[in-house]
Parts: C-alpha cells; structure tokens; sequence
C-alpha cells in the first residue's frame, strides 16, 4: 500500500503586513507534524480565482485561508468559488481536473439612485451601456 503525504494549503495576501510571522509559525507546525505546507498568496482580489485553481490541482488535505483584510473583504468570492469547486468534486470530478472557469458574460448594472444619493454623477455613455438602471 502506498501512502501519500499529509498537505495542506495556505491562502494568503502577500501584501499582508504580519504575514511573515504567519507564515513562519506554520512553517514550523507544519514541520513538526511531518506535512507538506502548500502556500498559494495573492496580491489582489482578482488573484483569488487563480489560486483556487491552482489549490484545486495541488490536491492537498486541508486548507488555512489566513485571517486578513484582503481577504476577509471577499469572503463572498472565497466562498463562492470553494463551493464550486466543492459541487464540482461531489458529482465526480477530480479535484485536479477542474479548470477555473470564467463567466461568459458580464453585466453592468447601475444604481442611480444610490448613485444620486451620494452625489455622483454616472455619465450618459455608462448609462446607455449599462444592462440595466435602477432608478
């Protein structure tokens, strides 16, 4: 019988200030437990579906999803892409085999009245283009 290694991964902003400490301690948790710590940072939200990709194909046992303005700021969007990536795995496929998928379309929609509320002013050439205006 063949036994795998333990893994796990860690999600983190590379911008974060404290994140050497961070990094540092589970480094040596990991060391001490005799697993394989898997660090996948980002720099910006638009990072985030890369780096589940990337997790996804790393295969690893367990996530750590660092405690952090960055990404507490989108939680949604963390949450959102684990659950796909989790329905994904539970009607059979691979973990490994599921390719980051980005939307086919895209929709812009603006809210003037929140817009007029705050003062801003949306130009008529984004209100033309938008897909629909709350007003």
């Amino acid at each position: 019988m063949h036994l795998r290694a333990f893994a796990f991964q860690f999600l983190a902003s590379s911008v974060d200030a404290a994140i050497a400490s961070k990094k540092s301690a589970l480094q040596a948790a990991a060391a001490s437990m005799k697993v394989e710590l898997q660090e996948f940072p980002v720099r910006e939200a638009s990072d985030l579906p890369e780096a589940f990709n990337a997790m996804s194909k790393a295969r690893s046992d367990a996530a750590v999803i660092n405690n952090e303005p960055l990404l507490n700021s989108h939680t949604g969007t963390i949450a959102g892409l684990a659950a796909y990536f989790l329905d994904r795995i539970f009607k059979g496929a691979k973990s490994g085999d599921i390719a980051f998928e980005r939307a086919a379309r895209f929709d812009l929609i603006v809210n003037l009245k929140t817009a007029k509320a705050i003062g801003v002013t949306i130009p008529q050439s984004l209100l033309l283009r938008a897909d629909r205006v709350i007003e």
